[in-house]
């Protein structure tokens, strides 16, 4: 794989990274490249700073109640 393919592949799975979805041997995968690669570290950091700043923005912010039992309720059936 060359540096650009592999730092497509990295950059196409910065967001299962961050949300904790890859398996073992991908999050090591990425986490070694992220090492070593200054330009994907960036995408990395930017996207980890971005739900950074959206979780504190909406910290205070809840579901109406009349959404959050059509989803209870959804999600019993």
């Amino acid at each position: 794989m060359s540096d650009s393919e592999e730092c497509l592949h990295i950059l196409e799975h910065v967001y299962a990274y961050h949300d904790g979805e890859l398996g073992a041997e991908e999050v090591r995968t990425v986490s070694e490249h992220l090492l070593t690669c200054e330009d994907c570290m960036g995408e990395y950091e930017t996207e980890k700073t971005m739900r950074s700043v959206i979780k504190r923005s909406f910290a205070s912010e809840s579901a109406p109640e009349s959404l959050q039992a059509r989803v209870g309720l959804a999600l019993e059936n």
